[in-house]
């Protein structure tokens, strides 16, 4: 949750591994609006009804408190997978989601560097040597480039 802010719009991940890194994405507004007005008052109601089933569980009641989606992994891709099932009729890789977006953003004319830094394929400090010394781009005109070609749900 310290990561969103909603009111830029703007997810700080900040998050590295062997496979993937992530520094910045963005939301649109509307699906900032739906996450401030829908899911933040479901999330709060969720998190009340089920804190002491996640204690007496003996988890870790205040990092599960961070979550912007406190649910287990497992039980989010198993849902998803379902939504599709019944929507579509027919399954596809989460991947493929992520697959999607960057063919989309290329046909829309988006720059394959920007597409990388969007999907976390620069790591941050990449991306920091980048922004100072070659390639000026600064967060809020990655976020119009966001605004402007990225696929909206909503």
């Amino acid at each position: 949750m310290n990561q969103l802010d909603l009111e830029h719009r703007i997810i700080r991940l900040m998050k590295e591994s062997e496979t993937k890194r992530a520094y910045i994405t963005f939301v649109h507004p509307e699906t900032a609006n739906w996450l401030r007005e829908v899911y933040l008052p479901y999330r709060a109601e969720f998190i009340r009804k089920y804190e002491n089933a996640v204690r007496q569980i003996g988890q870790d009641v205040e990092k599960w408190k961070e979550k912007l989606f406190p649910f287990q992994l497992s039980d989010m891709r198993i849902s998803i997978k379902e939504a599709m099932r019944k929507v579509l009729g027919k399954e596809f890789r989460l991947y493929d989601v992520r697959s999607f977006w960057a063919s989309y953003m290329l046909k829309q004319g988006v720059s394959p560097m920007i597409i990388n830094l969007l999907q976390g394929r620069a790591p941050p400090e990449q991306f920091k040597i980048l922004q100072q010394h070659y390639f000026v781009i600064s967060d809020i005109e990655l976020q119009q480039i966001f605004d402007k070609y990225a696929p909206k749900l909503l």
